[in-house]
């Protein structure tokens, strides 16, 4: 027994001994360093710095403060910041921690040395070297085959100011306003991967917050950026948000570039270049590019708007074999807008755990270092070749027209541990060390924790903390979706809400409620049923409506939609887009009336909607209505002008056969079109549904319509056959250039009896501002409510170009002010009357102001037209 104890003795000794060297053979040093300038000594906030044999980088604070964690032994260390010379070091480790402070010089400002082979003459240096880098960036878009990395973000919020609404708001007994001044964190450690083309999963090992949920959507937005290719067309939004990617061959037609200074680094010169949008669009920053490898080093975006400032660093090293991928990560904003004044901040330290180089890309299509361009002409050409052979490596899509998604989400997935990490993880995985704000935020709060909590209940969702009478009262009021099962949701608008729901000057305030009912059955293949019932206050009738709509065959767009109800529409809503909610409930609430046309009517509408080949989609459609006038008389409103007169317009005269009396009626109409789409390039959305990408600029999609009337014996029934043919297109000149057209030819084969609902109008209302379309979708200086005669000829043209001027009406963050110039004619072909011509400019982004002139001849019975319009969603 004795024997025995001393055996089992032995080896838990030599256990621990093993322990013990184990441990220490994995130890790491911390470096706790400081980077500063060494002219002033003054701290470099948001300094980057690598560590070659780890590929990892690490950035620094404001305070230029990081964190380094190396087991023993030499490396060789990287610091840069834009503005100073790159510094290069070795650092041996031993095993204890340690601190140190790192000065960078200033960056010299040489430019007399600079010689850049296929510069132009009086062209800044700036465009030959950025002809080099963008001819060879559809190469870096894809070299990288696959990657892991270890990535720590940290991203923190500091509220300075919040809506007076907000103030009394009390969160677990904190009020909302106590928050301001204090800066609150979120950190996750990220396991990333990345497989060619576009596939990310981010597997979150750990996340811990204290930032509170008042003051936040979604706890992983932030960690998106990680998942992006730098390199892509589309990083930064590409043309949705009107940021077009600098090092992309589009941005020479878009940016201005600007050489502002040289330095040598290991014998190899870097370029500072500095780039700011034409368009007047407040985008601007700074790229640092290597001579003779033309790769990026170093990349900044600023975004300036009256609301917003933006600034987004982003450090790129040599990972493996002339791969340049981001180590780092910065990004600072401000915004003040809605009664909001947040200071954000971001930062990101990847370190690759394993790199495979995509060999076929890397070395059988990578452009030799000596090979020059002469003109931003043959770099676009050199880069549109490359793209159109590597753009498809790895896709394998049978389908010539199918597009690779740019719109890429990343897959999210949450270690089951990753709520429940302790001080001592983080203390392993931090980069960036927390300030006193910070680390004060997490003993007041971790609402991420609560967060998450809430979301595991599976019906009542981020809400679940209200329980018992407060549930069903907060559902009641403001309605709920419930998720039933994986693939059905059920919801309601609730009581508030429905008693919003619309205000008309024909049937005063719309007081009901909606119902919503969705069921997947595949993928790309749904049921949606939405009921509505409301309650009119002026004319004290029931409106109803509802909307069964079957998507099927997503590869071939796929869907059949049932309507029926009864409710007031306007006149020209079938054309235009003046029968939405917003507009009518706007145009009413401004001076009890507006400029809409409004008539009762009751339908059944049926379309069904496929492609029947790829370049063509077959319409098919049938209605049954009842028609009738209602009353114009005026209803409350803030204004009480005369119905007759707009300060927005003085009207051309009106042709001699308009006419706006209309008796009850009915009609049963048939019909369909045929869409013709000669280059039908589409992409996936989430659903697996085909969506066609840039249909009209890729070439003209021409629209064959046929409507007809059917009488079934009544005295108005209606009776006409109608048809249409159009063609649509786009061309883009330049990047910054945009011109449109469409061209509508059409006739009346039978016009027996046709009443106003019925008509095909060439110009809706009269309002001052439209809500949910862009101007000059239609004749903008005729008469309100003047329609097509029995044939017609209509061209609406546009050239979209930079504004001149800058923008007050809301851009930056929408997307770059612009500005257009616009000409329109009509001609009715069985009239004796002049065709009709017009002119006008029109000027902004998110939202436009315009004006336009025109006559018959262009200058007799003329016509002089203001119009505002906000590109709001549009809900009917």
């Amino acid at each position: 027994m004795k024997k025995s104890l001393v055996l089992i003795s032995r080896l838990l000794i030599l256990l621990l001994v093993v322990i013990a060297s184990s441990l220490a053979a994995v130890a790491q040093a911390v470096i706790s360093g400081t980077v500063v300038s060494d002219e002033t000594g003054e701290k470099v906030p948001y300094a980057s710095v690598y560590v070659a044999e780890t590929r990892s980088g690490v950035i620094a604070d404001e305070e230029g403060r990081f964190i380094l964690r190396l087991r023993a032994g030499s490396y060789n260390i990287e610091i840069r910041s834009m503005g100073y010379v790159t510094r290069k070091v070795s650092l041996h480790v031993a095993d204890r921690n340690e601190r140190i402070t790192y000065r960078l010089q200033t960056a010299a400002q040489d430019l007399d040395e600079v010689q850049v082979v296929g510069r132009l003459r009086k062209e800044d240096p700036a465009y030959s070297i950025m002809r080099q880098l963008v001819a060879r960036t559809p190469v870096y878009e894809h070299m990288a085959q696959h990657y892991t990395a270890e990535v720590y973000t940290k991203g923190s919020i500091m509220p300075e100011k919040i809506p007076f609404w907000m103030a009394g708001i009390s969160n677990e007994g904190i009020k909302i306003k106590e928050y301001l001044g204090k800066r609150y964190v979120i950190e996750s450690h990220i396991g990333l991967t990345y497989d060619h083309p576009q596939k990310y999963v981010q597997i979150v090992r750990a996340t811990r917050s204290s930032v509170p949920e008042e003051m936040k959507n979604d706890s992983s937005a932030y960690m998106s950026v990680i998942a992006t290719n730098i390199y892509s067309r589309n990083f930064g939004g590409g043309d949705a948000t009107g940021m077009t990617n600098p090092i992309r061959y589009e941005g020479l037609g878009v940016y201005n570039y600007k050489l502002e200074s040289t330095t040598t680094e290991a014998g190899r010169k870097q370029y500072r270049i500095s780039y700011r949008s034409k368009s007047g669009s407040d985008i601007s920053g700074e790229i640092v590019v290597a001579d003779g490898t033309w790769t990026v080093s170093s990349f900044r975006r600023d975004v300036t708007t009256s609301n917003v400032k933006q600034s987004m660093s982003i450090s790129l090293h040599d990972v493996q074999d002339g791969l340049y991928l981001p180590t780092t990560y910065t990004i600072e904003a401000d915004l003040d807008m809605m009664g909001f004044k947040l200071n954000m901040r971001y930062y990101s330290a990847l370190e690759y755990t394993q790199v495979r180089i995509n060999e076929s890309v890397a070395f059988g299509y990578q452009i030799p270092k000596d090979m020059h361009f002469s003109t931003t002409r043959e770099a676009r050409r050199h880069a549109r070749v490359v793209e159109s052979q590597v753009d498809t490596l790895g896709y394998h899509y049978a389908d010539r027209y199918r597009l690779p998604d740019p719109w890429v989400r990343p897959e999210m997935k949450f270690d089951s541990l990753a709520l429940k990490r302790d001080s001592s993880y983080w203390q392993g995985v931090v980069t960036v060390p927390l300030s006193e704000d910070e680390q004060h935020s997490y003993a007041v709060r971790d609402s991420l924790a609560a967060a998450l909590e809430r979301k595991r209940n599976p019906l009542f969702g981020s809400d679940s903390t209200h329980t018992g009478s407060g549930k069903l009262i907060r559902t009641l009021l403001v309605g709920r979706n419930v998720k039933i099962g994986k693939n059905t949701v059920l919801g309601m608008d609730g009581l508030l809400r429905g008693a919003l729901h619309d205000y008309r000057y024909t049937d005063g305030l719309w007081m009901g409620q909606r119902l919503y009912f969705s069921h997947k059955f595949a993928r790309g293949v749904d049921w949606t049923i939405r009921p509505s019932v409301d309650y009119t206050t002026h004319r004290r009738k029931v409106y109803w409506e509802a909307r069964s709509l079957l998507r099927y065959a997503p590869l071939a767009r796929g869907q059949f939609l049932i309507r029926a109800g009864r409710h007031s529409a306007d006149l020209a809503g079938p054309y235009e887009s003046t029968d939405s909610r917003m507009q009518t409930f706007i145009t009413t609430i401004s001076d009890g009336r507006g400029t809409l046309k409004l008539y009762d009517k009751t339908y059944l509408h049926l379309t069904n909607e496929v492609d029947i080949h790829p370049m063509v989609q077959l319409v098919l459609a049938a209605e049954v209505r009842r028609s009738a006038p209602l009353d114009e008389q005026r209803i409350w409103g803030i204004s009480k002008r005369s119905l007759s007169l707009s300060p927005a317009v003085w009207g051309a005269k009106a042709p001699d056969f308009l006419g706006y009396e209309m008796p009850e009626h009915r009609s049963l109409t048939v019909g369909g079109a045929l869409v013709i789409n000669p280059a039908p390039f589409y992409r996936l959305d989430r659903d697996g549904r085909k969506r066609h990408d840039d249909a009209t600029f890729r070439a003209p999609v021409f629209t064959l319509f046929y409507k007809q009337a059917l009488p079934a014996g009544g005295r108005f029934d209606s009776d006409y056959a109608y048809g249409e043919l159009s063609v649509k297109h786009g061309l883009r000149p330049t990047p910054l250039h945009t011109i449109t057209y469409k061209l509508t030819a059409g006739a009346y084969f039978s016009r027996k009896r046709i009443h106003l609902d019925e008509e095909r109008y060439i110009k809706a209302d009269n309002a001052f501002y439209l809500l949910g379309d862009a101007i000059s979708t239609q004749m903008e200086s005729l008469p309100p409510y003047s329609y097509a005669d029995r044939r017609f000829l209509m061209a609406l043209t546009s050239w979209q170009f930079p504004s001149p001027i800058p923008n007050v009406l809301g851009g930056g963050i929408f997307g770059p002010a612009r500005s257009a110039l616009h000409l329109n004619g009509y001609w009715a072909a069985d009239k004796t009357a002049r065709p009709y011509f017009e002119v006008g400019v029109t000027h902004g982004s998110m939202s436009q102001v315009g004006i336009f002139f025109g006559g018959y001849n262009f200058y007799k019975d003329y016509g002089l037209m203001f119009r505002y319009t906000i590109a709001l969603p549009r809900f009917r």
